[in-house]
């Protein structure tokens, strides 16, 4: 931007040089610059060059011009746009350079689109010094998709109209969207699953010189797994890994084994899998779970399985009201109030204090105070407790993990040493008693 000061106000202009292709006569390139801060008054240096058309709205102060290069044989060549505020006198300047195209490229923000969503693609074009063009909407495209390696008559890509925004690019496409013309932007929608090459050419004469240009791109199915997180296991545990998908609505979930879906895993000797997608440690080590798609292989979600013994445990207290999925033992409870409800719970973790999925297969020797809980239920295995605070003071629980026992082998792995300890404050519920009631100003 170019600033000047406007009576304490800031003044300035949108750009103060731009590059612009050569006009061969047919082409509706128009860009618009922006002057902010004031009242302009627009004019060019060279108007057989690059001419200039001020923009009036309602109220009849000027503050956007569309710059139009206009047909030349010249290669490069510059002209100057003024924009002078009305009030100060004071003028800006915008460089305006005509070149010819040189080469062009297809860009976009992702390779990948998900079945029935959209995206925005847009040709950049560049000068025989490589200098990229700031504007080359209303040159005519002619956009194809080839699929690659499915039948030609694949319908895997397909035009979608633009939503309309106030912007001058969108306004520029959706005027030539109507007059069955594709510039430079297009936005794609994804029909089938697959790779297409997508391939934009400019469609206009003198512009035959001009490669095309051509990018893959896939569609895929939104899939993800439950659980969606690395998965940590002791050896002999057993899990399901549930596969779902996104498209038009809420997720689906996608029933296994499926003819479309292939189920692989990276290392068989830690863990495994079977075609309903139930997975058991074997022994220690890292394994990926991968389920792609038939069509495409790239088309894939994957679990990460850790098969691993605890480093230490911990005790996780929340009220039995709580949904605990995603809370961690950080966030455990350690002021109660007698008489409400309380879940406890044992975590094992590993070297990283990452949680273990489940403790089913382990074994705790967990002391709570009966002094001071009533046990409304238990686990088997001692890893889970309702309790009730009975009475105010302060106490603890202390757990210990006594085994990790493995179905598979009947193998149980000793843990002494793994203890936690929760100290405790129990209270009574706080209660505001206000016999006589305040009024309070309106």
């Amino acid at each position: 931007f170019l600033i000047c000061l406007n009576n304490g106000e800031l003044t300035s202009i949108s750009h103060h040089n731009i590059l612009l292709p050569r006009n061969n006569g047919h082409n509706y390139i128009h860009f618009e610059l922006t002057g902010y801060g004031g009242c302009f008054k627009w004019w060019s240096s060279l108007p057989q060059l690059v001419q200039v058309q001020q923009i009036n709205n309602v109220s009849g102060c000027i503050t956007k011009a569309l710059i139009t290069p206009q047909p030349t044989t010249l290669t490069y060549a510059s002209a100057i746009i003024y924009a002078e505020e009305i009030l100060t006198k004071r003028t800006h300047q915008c460089e305006v350079f005509v070149s010819s195209i040189s080469k062009i490229e297809i860009r976009t923000t992702t390779r990948l689109l998900y079945k029935g969503n959209s995206s925005f693609f847009e040709v950049e074009g560049f000068d025989y010094l490589n200098n990229r063009f700031s504007w080359l909407t209303g040159l005519k495209f002619k956009w194809t998709f080839k699929p690659v390696s499915l039948a030609e008559s694949t319908r895997i890509l397909d035009f979608t109209p633009f939503e309309m925004k106030p912007d001058h690019k969108r306004k520029t496409l959706i005027a030539l969207e109507q007059k069955a013309i594709k510039s430079s932007s297009v936005m794609l929608q994804g029909i089938e699953i697959g790779k297409v090459a997508i391939t934009a050419i400019i469609d206009e004469q003198g512009y035959e010189h001009i490669e095309s240009h051509t990018i893959l791109v896939s569609v895929i199915e939104h899939l993800f797994l439950q659980p969606s997180q690395k998965v940590i296991l002791t050896p002999g545990t057993t899990f399901k890994l549930s596969l779902f998908k996104y498209f038009n609505g809420p997720a689906q979930q996608i029933n296994l084994p499926n003819p479309k879906y292939i189920l692989t895993v990276t290392n068989s000797t830690v863990a495994t899998a079977d075609n309903f997608a139930n997975v058991e440690a074997i022994t220690i080590g890292q394994t990926t779970i991968k389920i792609s798609t038939m069509e495409l292989d790239e088309n894939q979600v994957t679990s990460s399985v850790v098969v691993a013994f605890p480093e230490y445990i911990a005790i996780k207290i929340l009220p039995r009201s709580y949904n605990e999925t995603n809370i961690s033992s950080i966030t455990s409870f350690r002021y109660l109030v007698y008489g409400i409800l309380y879940r406890v719970s044992l975590e094992m973790l590993d070297y990283n204090s990452e949680i273990f999925y489940t403790t089913k297969n382990a074994n705790f020797l967990t002391e709570i105070p009966l002094e001071y809980f009533q046990i409304v239920d238990q686990s088997a295995n001692g890893d889970s407790f309702t309790v009730t605070p009975i009475k105010t003071g302060n106490t603890k629980i202390l757990s210990l993990l006594t085994n990790v026992h493995n179905p598979k082998t009947s193998e149980n792995y000793k843990f002494n040493s793994r203890r936690a300890t929760q100290e405790l404050v129990i209270t009574d519920i706080i209660k505001i008693i206000n016999q006589n009631p305040i009024i309070l100003p309106l």
